[in-house]
């Protein structure tokens, strides 16, 4: 003997059912990809690298304008950086126009700063010695005597300059 009850519908149960557990599984998968994604965007992304910031002075004043440039020693290790000089003289180093900061290691340092504006100038005289703001062995990777080194534990630094006639 089999027992019947009239509004039971195993197929319509097993469609019902089914529906719900699609609905909680899609659930829980959006829930899991949302949780990873923002995960993902958490931390640090790109290389660790140290805020160095400072001021330029010459004859006792600080300079107005220019670039200070830090090239690595070991040019296979490290990648270089640069920091354009305000009205203060202060700059902030940068190892790219969205990464503040130089890696660590050991860097040779130049200044540059012009008298007059570059883009006021012929190509010739633009180049010209004679348009230094500073001395020369400053501008010249070769000749420069500034140095610096960034340990891996660091986080910021403090490079103040200050240029000398020799």
């Amino acid at each position: 003997m089999m027992l019947r009850f009239p509004n039971f519908n195993p197929i319509r149960l097993c469609r019902v059912e089914g529906i719900r557990w699609a609905k909680a599984l899609g659930a829980l998968l959006l829930v899991v990809l949302g949780v990873s994604g923002g995960l993902a965007g958490c931390g640090k992304s790109g290389p660790q690298t140290v805020y160095v910031s400072g001021t330029v002075t010459y004859q006792g004043k600080p300079l107005t304008s220019g670039t200070v440039t830090f090239l690595p020693v070991d040019s296979q290790k490290g990648r270089s950086g640069m920091g354009k000089i305000d009205s203060n003289g202060r700059y902030v180093a940068m190892t790219s126009e969205t990464i503040q900061g130089l890696l660590p290691g050991d860097y040779v340092v130049t200044v540059s700063a012009f008298k007059a504006p570059i883009a006021d100038l012929s190509p010739a005289k633009s180049a010209a010695a004679d348009n230094l703001a500073v001395p020369a062995r400053y501008t010249n990777p070769t000749t420069s005597p500034l140095k610096l080194s960034l340990s891996a534990g660091e986080r910021s630094k403090t490079f103040d300059i200050t240029l000398e006639e020799k």
